[in-house]
């Protein structure tokens, strides 16, 4: 490439202040900062980097529930805007640290702010604000600062989400990231920048661990052949196709934007080769109950919920408890294992259907967490 990329900032926010002294231009790493003219609100006039630089984009952030265990999607849930974003810039500062970057290689930054409610209907822009000056500005520990954009939208991928933020970085030694020990190399249809099948990171984490915001489970560590399995049966329209099943239609569409089924082998061994995250249990009930309950299970799961490959049966330990409860109830309501081809997912449906109330669901998952 001949010329200096330049990310150029798309929309000064008309909160922006006037004052006497113009930000100096700057230079850091593999960067080139420009300031604003006669203003020192804390975003670049435009970053530019020289040729030969490798650039690395990074998904949409989202961020954490501020309280999990309260009811889902809600305020409490999520907290404000400035909890949101907060939690935004916490989630991907960790990324970075994986990926072998940092805040200080930033180039360009989109942000998406949904209107809050208890904000008269408005996006809380100082809310954000609050939470970017501490990572940006006087008060970080760095001196650089993106192209920045803030975008008003109507809503993001969960209900009282508020905040996403995505941006592009320069590494400054020009060299990407290793992926994970073991990982398979990863085709270019999934990649975004250097992440490895980004897309699916950015709901289920680069960790693999999962995202309860957005309904999005643990699939680091998994048996790579449940996962293949999965996605086989997304794209042959036998798991992701009820009507009621609104995150399985998202990932039918993911699983079907894989190109073949090298790429699909490639993406479950990936995620089979991370490890497996400590999920926080979310899931009250009666344990002692929920250990009778589960003797159905034993035979195809193990008696340490350990799955069994003979069988064809995953690990439930260490999974997602909230998911396993929904899954659950999907397999007894019908909302999965009833279509035709999903032959273990029939099996599921009959077993799913002798826990006759969603307590039943509640213990028997409760008894699970207590394997862990």
């Amino acid at each position: 490439m001949k010329r200096r990329l330049v990310a150029l900032v798309a929309g000064l926010c008309a909160l922006t202040s006037v004052v006497p002294a113009a930000a100096e231009d700057s230079a850091t790493g593999a960067r080139i900062q420009h300031g604003l003219v006669g203003s020192d609100f804390p975003i670049a006039r435009a970053v530019e980097v020289p040729p030969g630089t490798q650039l690395l984009w990074h998904s949409g952030q989202t961020p954490a529930p501020a309280n999990p265990e309260a009811e889902r999607y809600s305020r409490e849930f999520w907290g404000d805007t400035e909890a949101q974003a907060l939690s935004v810039f916490e989630r991907l500062e960790a990324s970075l640290d994986d990926l072998g970057v940092g805040y200080e290689d930033i180039v360009k930054m989109t942000v998406f702010l949904v209107p809050d409610p208890e904000n008269e209907g408005r996006m809380d822009f100082a809310g954000f604000m609050r939470a970017y000056t501490r990572y940006f500005g006087q008060d970080a520990d760095h001196a650089s600062l993106p192209a920045r954009s803030a975008v008003g939208v109507a809503q993001l991928a969960a209900p009282g989400m508020l905040v996403e933020v995505e941006a592009i970085f320069a590494r400054p030694d020009g060299t990407a990231a290793a992926s994970p020990a073991g990982a398979a190399e990863a085709p270019s249809t999934f990649a975004v920048g250097d992440d490895p099948f980004g897309f699916c990171i950015t709901c289920h984490g680069t960790d693999g661990g999962g995202n309860p915001g957005v309904e999005a489970p643990r699939i680091g560590g998994m048996e790579p052949w449940y996962l293949e399995r999965q996605l086989r049966g997304f794209r042959a329209g036998w798991r992701g196709v009820h009507e009621d099943d609104y995150q399985g239609n998202v990932m039918r569409t993911m699983a079907l934007a894989l190109a073949d089924e090298a790429e699909l082998e490639a993406a479950a061994a990936y995620f089979a080769a991370l490890p497996v995250t400590e999920t926080p249990d979310t899931v009250e009930g009666d344990v002692a109950r929920g250990k009778q309950l589960y003797l159905t299970c034993v035979a195809c799961h193990g008696a340490a919920a350990e799955g069994n490959v003979a069988m064809q049966s995953p690990a439930l330990a260490d999974q997602s408890d909230w998911y396993l409860v929904k899954q659950l109830i999907h397999f007894r309501e019908g909302i999965r294992g009833a279509a035709p081809g999903d032959s273990y997912g029939a099996q599921m449906r009959a077993m799913a259907g002798t826990l006759a109330t969603d307590q039943d669901v509640r213990d028997v998952v409760a008894y699970i967490n207590s394997l862990d």
